[in-house]
């Protein structure tokens, strides 16, 4: 349709087969007007940016010297590799396979990873438990001795006062027992 009738929106020419020609546009001021095309383009070099990056990476990751992506790293990876797969990536250098392994790998140890924070956490969670209860007791327990030490003063502090009257009634029955002598 953008060809015939003396239209030049697009030039055909021979591609890798007569059923696969190759389509260029012809007006570099359309290609400048076409936003979406631009945000194509775009795309297109983040994705492969993206896809070399995760390529490079995987070469250098061994067990030895583990590189996973994490974080930021792996959710760009994880979303990379949901509109991208082994055909797109033919288009540029690398081990595609090699580099999903790595992603899938990535993306298992960050799970790990996350599992195991979430056990110490209740774990950490479980100890603070056991150490407020322990708290609890021993405050507890101080109280306790508190009452029974209030108590026990208490009932001195009486005693000390009966025998404090005691002895000034002794005292007072001794003058006046002295005085009825005499």
């Amino acid at each position: 349709v953008f060809i015939r009738e003396n239209r030049s929106f697009l030039v055909r020419s021979a591609g890798e087969s007569p059923d696969n020609p190759l389509i260029d546009i012809s007006h570099e001021s359309l290609i400048r007007q076409w936003k979406r095309l631009g945000e194509w383009v775009d795309e297109e070099a983040a994705a492969a940016k993206t896809y070399q990056r995760l390529v490079g990476t995987a070469e250098l990751h061994t067990d030895q010297e583990p590189r996973y992506y994490r974080d930021a790293e792996l959710a760009q990876g994880l979303d990379w590799r949901k509109g991208h797969g082994e055909v797109w990536a033919r288009r540029y250098p690398g081990d595609f396979s090699l580099a999903d392994r790595f992603l899938r790998k990535s993306q298992a140890v960050a799970q790990q990873e996350k599992q195991q924070k979430a056990r110490d956490r209740q774990e950490r969670e479980r100890l603070l438990q056991e150490k407020a209860a322990i708290a609890n007791q021993q405050a507890e327990q101080q109280r306790a001795s508190l009452r029974k030490t209030r108590r026990i003063l208490s009932f001195t502090g009486l005693v000390a006062i009966l025998m404090f009257l005691a002895a000034g009634y002794a005292w007072h029955a001794s003058d006046r027992a002295n005085a009825l002598a005499k």
